[in-house]
């Protein structure tokens, strides 16, 4: 079990990392970037003129209604009055984990908090809703039910994360132009049987991790 759990919460697909925001994205021509922004659910493209704004309007600010940056120590003390004592976390203090917990009306079967530290301080850098799925077809359900509840608030993009469809959108809290703030991603269980029957399948909504930490050689 714990080597599931591990497998879910800290697989990072190689594909995301290649990634640019997506604001810098659609499907103008050659050399020219349109920039995304919602309004009253529906996405508008717009040129250049709008990057400032697109950038500010689709920045992700929080998880779970916590401000990313905020320390461990008042996130877990937030948590706690929420959800009562967590399913575990990292020694490190690098994490938080809850199993089986409703949030926003809906039941996920993990949701996970992750932190950055520089010995002193620690930042809220990251988060994830986690979703099982009984083979491929529901775990695509899924994934286009998360991209529907997200697309209200943020221009999304389809790409191809790991194996499977997946969607980015959003913007970098710390306004790292080059990064966006989510990712919607499908993997497998590598120690689950193929089959309908089978939780084999986990949809992730997933936030960071960000560099709250300026760290060099």
């Amino acid at each position: 079990m714990k080597k599931i759990i591990s497998f879910v919460l800290f697989f990072l697909p190689l594909s995301i990392m290649a990634q640019t925001s997506f604001i810098l994205s659609s499907g103008g021509k050659e050399g020219e970037h349109k920039f995304g922004i919602v309004e009253n659910g529906d996405t508008i493209w717009d040129d250049a003129a709008y990057r400032k704004m697109a950038i500010e309007k689709n920045r992700v600010y929080e998880f779970c209604n916590i401000p990313f940056g905020t320390s461990y120590e008042e996130v877990e003390e937030i948590l706690k009055k929420k959800f009562g004592q967590p399913d575990r976390e990292h020694t490190d203090r690098q994490g938080i984990y809850y199993s089986n917990v409703f949030y926003a009306g809906k039941l996920f079967d993990t949701i996970y908090f992750m932190f950055q530290s520089d010995g002193e301080n620690s930042y809220m850098n990251g988060g994830k809703f986690i979703l099982k799925a009984k083979g491929k077809r529901a775990a695509l359900r899924t994934l286009e039910e998360f991209n529907d509840l997200m697309k209200e608030r943020y221009p999304t993009v389809e790409t191809k994360i790991g194996k499977y469809k997946g969607y980015i959108g959003g913007q970098d809290p710390l306004l790292d132009e080059s990064k966006f703030g989510f990712y919607i991603d499908i993997i497998r269980n590598p120690n689950m049987p193929y089959g309908e029957l089978s939780y084999e399948y986990f949809v992730r909504l997933c936030y960071g991790p960000f560099n709250y930490i300026e760290e060099g050689f």
